[in-house]
């Protein structure tokens, strides 16, 4: 009998060291928000690689093509689960997530001047069975949506 209590307790532990370590990671964030302002202010044949790197900071991901070109990549993505994921046994029945994302390309010639810009944000929620069908409801990308 000492046994089986020792593994009931141990059972015990587990699910609570779970529970904690679950609720303390209910949001995940890679890279950095830009500020869409500084972004708008880049333009095509004008900004430099240096004024880019003073408005937005230091890129994500460096690519050097054969020509000269150099392009920097700037990549967020913060995911964040909804509160019903983290109700005990039936959290995986009605819970799930929202997403936002941004990436930012930008493309410099072989003097350093921007010759391309690309940015994108959107926004997704996932849902699981009960839930599933929930219009996403992130505020920054209500606006600009592609059609459904």
């Amino acid at each position: 009998m000492g046994s089986s209590c020792k593994i009931g307790r141990l059972v015990v532990l587990v699910a609570c060291v779970g529970t904690i370590l679950a609720s303390g990671s209910g949001c995940m964030t890679v890279g950095r928000k830009l500020d869409t302002d500084a972004v708008n202010r880049i333009q095509n044949g004008k900004t430099t690689r240096q004024q880019v790197l003073a408005a937005i900071g230091s890129p994500d991901q460096v690519t050097r093509d054969g020509n000269g070109n150099v392009t920097y990549m700037y990549m967020y993505m913060r995911t964040e689960a909804t509160p019903e994921s983290f109700i005990p046994y039936i959290g995986c029945f009605v819970g799930g997530t929202k997403t936002q994302n941004q990436t930012v390309i930008v493309t410099f010639g072989p003097n350093e001047i921007v010759t391309s810009i690309q940015s994108t944000m959107g926004g997704m929620e996932t849902s699981e069975n009960l839930a599933a069908g929930k219009k996403a409801t992130i505020s920054e990308t209500e606006d600009d949506k592609r059609p459904k």
